[in-house]
């Protein structure tokens, strides 16, 4: 799981409670409200870069 808002880039929690949502059977964490409208309004994009992030991760973890 990344740790990061995937509309700001801001830390979780950086702005209080990360705000979590359910999406095609996927929890996702933003830092607030706005951002669970930005990601509404175009999902495919923010999918996307959830995908390269989580991509990232698992190399720099050792991943496969």
């Amino acid at each position: 799981p990344i740790n990061f808002c995937l509309i700001s880039g801001e830390p979780l929690g950086s702005m209080g409670e990360p705000t979590t949502i359910q999406y095609q059977n996927r929890t996702l964490k933003f830092c607030c409200e706005s951002c669970i409208s930005k990601f509404q309004d175009d999902p495919g994009a923010y999918l996307k870069k959830l995908e390269e992030a989580a991509e990232t991760l698992g190399k720099t973890h050792g991943g496969h």
